[in-house]
């Protein structure tokens, strides 16, 4: 008779931005290895913030996620369900990522890059040549107003940039006819069947093109890397189990399962920026921690929305990651 091993014990709800085979097949059981029980993990994950919001917020105590992996951290905060986790973080992190209160701790960086169709264009080579009339009605981003990768990593552009450029540069890429959809893998899909000829995505999403995929991406200098957090939910099914999870994500031994599911741990973001960073360019620098849309969300919404007008023509599609 076939030994079934042992038995799999309560565990805790998990949801958000992540693809569910690294949550479920490597950063799951990297964090089971330092534990004494075989806690299950029940996994969705969730790429629409508003709506999780939604269902995070209508649940009542006890039935709520215990973590979830956010790109908003704080709209999370203000419905009152984020529990603050003592996190003893692996590296140093961008002060303008880190939260006094210890609501929440920055997971991993998605560096954001230009994407491209090599049938159609050559890849772009600066951020200001985006708003170039060649490119005019052939562009196409994850809106940036959801705040999701698109309008972190617009924000961060601005000290780059400088305001005397960045602002009359956002309202000549409106100008030019950008398309806004719903995710990065929404880009990719318009950029890769030729709808549209370039725009941005995040670098995971845009480097796991199928075989013979046309879609390219270049790192832009500099390239604007992008957080994603995680955060305990106040009124979990198993919150003390949760907090462990968020507590290990940040240390040493999650930063490494992190690496494996090959994705750029937030600790390896050196503060200050270094001139290059893992997986970017040599001579490429890095656009980290320079705005402050994880504590000041509104207006930067504010700005996109005003310059970019309201979402359009957005599909619910696959991934952020």
């Amino acid at each position: 008779m076939t030994d079934p091993g042992p038995a799999q014990a309560a565990g805790i709800k998990v949801r958000g931005l992540t693809d569910v085979r690294s949550v479920r097949e490597i950063l799951w059981p990297a964090f089971l290895e330092g534990e004494r029980e075989r806690w299950a993990l029940d996994y969705r994950q969730e790429v629409d913030m508003p709506r999780l919001r939604r269902e995070t917020g209508a649940q009542s105590p006890g039935e709520r996620p215990d973590v979830l992996l956010v790109a908003d951290p704080l709209l999370f905060a203000r419905l009152g369900v984020v529990a603050p986790v003592d996190a003893t973080a692996e590296g140093p992190r961008p002060a303008a990522w880190v939260d006094r209160e210890n609501r929440w701790v920055s997971v991993y960086v998605q560096p954001i890059v230009a994407i491209h169709n090599a049938i159609y264009s050559q890849p772009p080579r600066s951020w200001l040549e985006l708003a170039a009339t060649p490119w005019h009605g052939r562009l196409v981003v994850e809106a940036p107003a959801r705040m999701l990768t698109t309008g972190p990593a617009l924000a961060e552009l601005a000290a780059a940039l400088g305001p005397d450029v960045w602002l009359p540069w956002l309202h000549d890429l409106a100008a030019g006819g950008l398309r806004q959809v719903a995710d990065n893998e929404r880009a990719v899909l318009e950029v890769a069947t030729g709808a549209r000829w370039a725009g941005l995505a995040n670098w995971n999403v845009a480097r796991r093109v199928r075989p013979g995929s046309p879609v390219r991406h270049v790192f832009l200098d500099p390239t604007p890397c992008v957080p994603a957090f995680a955060v305990a939910v106040d009124g979990g099914t198993a919150p003390e189990l949760g907090h462990r999870f968020v507590r290990w994500l940040a240390s040493a031994a999650g930063q490494a399962a992190v690496r494996r599911t090959g994705r750029l741990p937030a600790a390896d973001i050196e503060v200050p920026p270094a001139e290059t960073a893992p997986v970017i360019p040599p001579g490429v620098r890095t656009a980290v921690g320079t705005a402050d849309w994880v504590a000041e969300p509104d207006h930067w919404v504010g700005v996109f929305t005003s310059t970019f007008g309201a979402e359009t023509d957005l599909q619910a599609g696959k991934l952020r990651d």
